[in-house]
């Protein structure tokens, strides 16, 4: 019996954490148990024009649709065991990518952005590219030259390393602009433990091969990138909704999105998406993120443990305890209610959980924003 403690204490030290107290919600009369949920996550949007889409795709995966035209983030469903992560080399999971996009049209996204090039955020962007053939992928020159040898991805994808704090228009094929523009900015990548840091280091000659014969500790990081990403009013011109998406934890931006462009001190932003794994490893994040931004919004992802196979239950990152968990999403609800920042709206309430003006999707979970 005095084994059971000690073997417990180990154990949410290393994560296993699932659960977010009602304390830390808003109007909720229980805990929310991610291995558990009974929420229906809705498979269509009955959107109006007006609206932006988001869906979550788990992990750091993100869909946005906007007018008609459809941006991806990192989507990843392949989860791999820790020892073929350390050891082996990575194997595509079609049947769990086919129900991970199952509530994304095929052939609607304009774009792919890769913030950097771990196999949890590049793995199964060849895959899903076959499903959306005019999408072009834009992510550091590690992602790029990993991708050189897969099918037509070299003459797909783009390296933004030469290009930071400068605006990206998308445009369809024939080079007609679409209604959404990004920004890449430098966002340095925390570690994943007290005195590690997995793959550092860039891949810096084009990789002949396809992914499939890369080991996975080779999916060196590269330049960590964040976007600032806007969706625009095609008849105006201006800016309808400005996010800034992170898929890796830091303090700051090394470019700060002021510093990278003076357009940006002329529109606040409204949504950010902040990455909870390894927060606990940084100093000062979110609070000194948030305090750049000053978002009215705040969307919580990468919290689902991409070790374990994605038919099992949710549960959170390794380290990610729930106490972790919930102490994040107090700091961000502080953070937010110190810079009286509006509300955004909301088509309905979220699956998630949800606090004073953050958001925690559940994997397929699909949220609608309106905008004026």
């Amino acid at each position: 019996m005095a084994l059971r403690p000690l073997i417990c204490a180990v154990g949410l030290s290393l994560g296993c954490g699932h659960t977010i107290r009602m304390e830390t919600m808003d109007g909720r009369a229980a805990n929310f148990d991610f291995r558990s949920f009974q929420c229906e996550l809705r498979a269509a949007a009955p959107a109006t024009a007006a609206d932006l889409t988001i869906r979550y795709l788990g992990v750091s995966g993100i869909y946005f649709e906007w007018q008609g035209v459809g941006l991806l983030s990192a989507p990843f469903f392949s989860h791999q065991g820790l020892l073929r992560v350390a050891t082996g080399k990575g194997r595509v999971n079609k049947e769990a990518i086919r129900k991970g996009m199952a509530g994304v049209p095929r052939g609607a996204a304009a774009a792919m952005l890769i913030g950097h090039a771990h196999h949890d955020h590049l793995l199964d962007v060849p895959h899903i590219a076959q499903q959306h053939p005019e999408a072009m992928i834009y992510g550091n020159l590690t992602a790029t030259n990993l991708l050189a040898g897969t099918g037509d991805l070299a003459t797909r994808t783009k390296s933004l390393n030469q290009r930071l704090g400068s605006w990206i228009q998308l445009s369809d094929p024939n080079g007609i602009a679409l209604p959404i523009r990004f920004m890449a900015v430098p966002s340095p990548h925390a570690r994943q433990g007290p005195l590690f840091h997995w793959a550092p280091g860039s891949v810096n000659t084009a990789n002949p091969d396809g992914l499939s014969q890369v080991p996975l500790r080779n999916f060196k990081q590269g330049q960590p990138l964040a976007f600032v990403v806007d969706f625009l009013n095609p008849k105006r011109g201006d800016v309808a909704v400005r996010v800034y998406l992170q898929d890796a934890a830091t303090e700051r931006s090394g470019l700060s999105p002021t510093q990278a462009h003076p357009a940006l001190t002329e529109r606040p932003f409204d949504l950010a998406v902040l990455c909870i794994a390894s927060f606990h490893l940084t100093d000062g994040f979110p609070e000194g993120l948030l305090s750049d931004l000053e978002p009215r919004h705040v969307m919580v992802t990468h919290y689902r443990d991409f070790f374990r196979p994605p038919h099992k239950p949710v549960r959170f990152v390794p380290m990610l305890t729930n106490r972790r968990a919930n102490r994040f999403l107090e700091r961000v609800a502080a953070s937010l209610k110190a810079q009286e920042r509006p509300a955004l709206q909301w088509s309905a309430p979220s699956c998630g959980p949800s606090g004073p003006g953050w958001t925690m999707p559940v994997p397929g979970e699909l949220l609608q924003l309106k905008t004026p």
